[in-house]
């Protein structure tokens, strides 16, 4: 072997230098960085997607319930709207007209609001149809919507339904 061959292979065991070691450190700190930023927005996708699923549960319930409620409660010898008359076409007053809130214990701080609109998408019956000088409601439109307890403008989940009055009754 020549001097010159022998000098390549004692080159070629001595490791790795300081500069080369300082950028493969370099390029693995860059890279658990990027790991790092990633699991941190997975963690927050993940509680966002939580926050809106229970939303949504909560207005699903807070629909449910009033679209089981009768439209007018009557038979039950009670002034449900606290108009001083008994079984007269009385108003649930979760079904009355305009805004509604529920600050209910949630679990996670939620708001559940509902606007109820009278005659929509169905016109009210005349007036003398059923009861004289009264006219009816035959349909309400609901809009359910949950909010944050501390910011009442980030709507986390909405729902609207129609609800209709059977004439059968």
């Amino acid at each position: 072997m020549n001097a010159k061959a022998h000098n390549l292979n004692k080159m070629d065991n001595r490791g790795f230098t300081f500069i080369e070691v300082i950028i493969a450190v370099a390029i693995f700190a860059i890279g658990f960085m990027a790991v790092g930023a990633m699991q941190i927005n997975a963690l927050n996708s993940t509680n966002s997607s939580r926050r809106i699923t229970e939303a949504l549960m909560l207005a699903e319930t807070q629909t449910e319930k009033l679209m089981s409620l009768p439209f007018y409660a009557d038979g039950n010898n009670v002034d449900d709207d606290g108009d001083g008359t008994t079984d007269n076409y009385d108003v649930m007053p979760d079904l009355a007209a305009g805004n509604h809130t529920d600050n209910g214990d949630w679990t996670g701080n939620y708001t559940v609001n509902w606007t109820i609109n009278d005659d929509v998408p169905l016109a009210a019956y005349p007036v003398n149809i059923y009861i004289a000088g009264q006219t009816l409601t035959r349909s309400k439109t609901i809009t359910v919507w949950v909010t944050t307890d501390t910011d009442a403008t980030d709507i986390l989940a909405q729902l609207d339904v129609a609800k209709v009055w059977s004439t059968d009754t």
